[in-house]
């Protein structure tokens, strides 16, 4: 014992050079601050001499803006969407060799389709950490009455839609985006991935592709005929929850709603909607439910959101020692865990080895436990199939006069307005403007 007080003294006496690393992330819960809070002292004890700064920052904000979160800082590591890290990338710059070698030392069990959404021209601007994926969630009940096959491909997606729509008894199709919002385009970048639909670099500028869009927005089009009247956004998943609609595009965020009465119960009020009274929790619903997340047409897509860890440029020496320690970390089986065991769903691993680790399935929530581990290992590994088109390269593109929503405005006024010979993005210098017809 007293070796161990002495050892003790002995190291809080001792003084060390310190390498501040600043760390910017998203997660403005305060339950996940606390869990990433706790998980940088474990490591700063286990590494005497190197101090992690976390700076929370607001996931809608600009590039510039998250630059300059809080206080004037240089910035070192971020925890972001591939999206959002794509445009910093461009804005500020990321160590795209730095973080390839880093790629190269954490094994080669990532998903394929999670490393493609952090790959650009110049390389690797970031690390895959987590990932949400959009899931097609069905009635397996409802379909197996009507002797209809589970909803693949986009054909029969489309077949189901028309053939569960009657509103005179007030039941829908599908639930997909009609609101100008991101549901809108999360929903519509997941069918147009299947069609094929991607962002094309022609030079020194990306490009949409007329023919791949045009077949898209028809799809969507015609997708959105089977939904309920209105701007169709995220709320509107209540309707299937009430039994009201056949099919929901949504993400795995949902899971956690399905598979928990008290959270379930957040769609089950007749508050939201005139049309909804409300009902009450059937506890046969979660069994009812089929999952795809990939969806077939020319292409199999799967589609999703990537968190990963971008490394800024600039870093040197100790202070690049110790950012590479950090991101060892937190890729440790225990840490990246507990990480992921804050969203149930919301944060699924990129790494295939995570599925072999028991531990990942007992989350304090119990919700893996509800799905199964044969079913989380199938959605899990949907990855491989990921498909994001990034309209954020539209913005990287050098002397672009892209804002944030024209990409969302141009899906939008497309999908509502049929007919339509001309999108309002003719003077954008960064696109060839597609003629809709």
């Amino acid at each position: 014992m007293k070796k161990t007080i002495i050892a003790l003294v002995f190291l809080a006496s001792r003084t060390w050079a310190v390498e501040t690393i600043n760390f910017l992330s998203s997660n403005a819960d305060t339950e996940q601050q606390a869990v990433i809070r706790y998980l940088m002292d474990a490591f700063e004890l286990e590494n005497p001499g190197i101090e992690v700064d976390l700076i929370f920052y607001n996931e809608n904000d600009l590039p510039d803006d998250i630059l300059q979160t809080g206080r004037n800082i240089d910035p070192h590591l971020i925890m972001a969407d591939s999206r959002l890290l794509m445009r910093l990338s461009y804005r500020r710059g990321m160590d795209h060799s730095f973080t390839c070698q880093l790629m190269n030392t954490l094994g080669n069990d990532m998903y394929k389709g999670t490393v493609e959404a952090f790959t650009g021209t110049e390389g690797c601007f970031g690390l895959p950490y987590s990932a949400w994926l959009q899931v097609l969630w069905y009635r397996k009940d409802w379909f197996g009455e009507k002797g209809l096959q589970p909803p693949g491909k986009v054909e029969d997606i489309l077949s189901a839609a028309e053939s569960f729509y009657s509103p005179e008894n007030g039941r829908y199709g599908i639930i997909i985006g009609k609101d100008k919002d991101s549901y809108l385009e999360q929903c519509f970048l997941h069918i147009a991935s299947a069609e094929g639909f991607n962002l094309k670099k022609d030079g020194d500028f990306f490009t949409l592709d007329e023919t791949e869009l045009n077949t898209s927005i028809d799809r969507y089009q015609n997708l959105s005929r089977f939904t309920p009247p209105g701007a169709v956004n995220w709320r509107y998943r209540d309707f299937f929850m009430q039994n009201r609609a056949a099919m929901l595009l949504y993400s795995t965020f949902l899971m956690d709603d399905l598979a928990m009465e008290k959270i379930m119960a957040d769609s089950l009020t007749g508050d939201n909607f005139t049309e909804l009274e409300g009902a009450d929790y059937d506890p046969r619903f979660f069994n009812n439910i089929g999952m795809i997340t990939t969806i077939t047409s020319e292409e199999e897509a799967s589609f999703g959101s990537i968190s990963g860890i971008g490394i800024f440029e600039g870093l040197e020496g100790e202070k690049k020692d110790a950012v590479s320690r950090l991101i060892h970390f937190l890729y440790r089986p225990d840490v990246y865990i507990s990480w992921l065991h804050m969203s149930p769903g919301g944060m699924l691993p990129v790494k295939g080895s995570i599925l072999e680790e028991d531990d990942y399935f007992r989350d304090h929530t119990g919700v893996f436990s509800r799905y199964g581990r044969r079913r989380i290992i199938t959605l899990v590994e949907s990855l491989d199939f990921l498909k994001i088109p990034n309209p954020e390269e539209l913005m990287a593109t050098p002397g672009n006069e892209y804002e944030d929503r024209d990409f969302l405005n141009l899906i939008y006024e497309s999908i509502n307005a049929p007919g339509i010979t001309r999108i309002g993005l003719s003077e954008k210098k960064w696109i060839n403007t597609p003629v809709i017809k």
